[in-house]
């Protein structure tokens, strides 16, 4: 189909074409057409920006990253990548220096044991996200661990440097021993609601300190959080709220 007869469809359909030119393995048609038409960049605003679909490959996280315009003005940022993609912080890093002004981000990802922690702080450094998510790409039954020790030491050092955040959202996370977890007086200044699911190795000693470095926290939410490992006691809401 040519380009002009491609414009020259009913909003109706046009749309549909144009949402779908945005999945995976890479988002570039769509960013070009939104451009260099003022027809598709008014379709395209609201999906690229507001809902978009998720990123699901390195080479969408680099189109995007490389694309002048667009991710300046990303707003919803949703990054699903399953395994054996490797270590993504570099990539990750050059897309979140150019989202700007991100309000809600999303990960579905593995972080690696022995990978550079320091490229998962550069990239943490580089936003200020009101809404804040990380989960597994395995099946919710599934507890396999997404946010190991390290990467979540790296974020947790991280939430105090952003004032805008209101919504925490973690599962399938390795909490780090107490030597290990020093957790600042405050360690999100403004947060208001804190998810932690199928998470282990955490007492219920270890979520009350979170909870109390959290002063503005209104709710808290507690799924299959484990003392030890899976096989263990669970740490229970109760336990730690009352």
């Amino acid at each position: 189909m040519s380009t002009s007869l491609l414009l020259s469809l009913p909003p109706e359909l046009l749309l549909p074409i144009l949402h779908y030119s945005l999945l995976p393995p890479s988002p570039s048609p769509a960013l070009t057409l939104l451009l260099i038409h003022p027809r598709t960049h008014l379709l395209l605003h609201r999906p690229l920006y507001k809902h978009p679909p998720p990123l699901r490959s390195l080479r969408a996280l680099h189109a995007l990253s490389q694309t002048s315009g667009p991710a300046e003005r990303v707003r919803v940022l949703r990054i699903h990548l399953g395994g054996g993609v490797g270590s993504v912080w570099g990539a990750m890093e050059g897309l979140l220096r150019r989202c700007t002004e991100v309000e809600e981000v999303e990960w579905c990802l593995f972080s690696l044991r022995g990978e550079d922690a320091g490229g998962l702080g550069r990239a943490l450094g580089c936003i200020s996200p009101r809404s804040f998510t990380w989960t597994s790409p395995d099946p919710p039954h599934n507890l396999s661990l997404s946010l190991i020790t390290p990467s979540l030491l790296t974020l947790l050092a991280h939430l105090p440097s952003w004032p805008h955040l209101t919504t925490l959202h973690l599962t399938h996370v390795q909490i780090p021993s107490s030597q290990l977890l020093q957790l600042p007086h405050t360690l999100s200044p403004f947060l208001k609601h804190f998810t932690l699911a199928q998470a282990v190795h955490c007492p219920p000693r270890v979520l009350l300190d979170m909870i109390r470095a959290c002063p503005e926290l209104e709710r808290v939410d507690v799924e299959d959080v484990y003392e030890e490992s899976i096989w263990g006691r669970r740490t229970r809401e109760a336990e730690v709220l009352n």
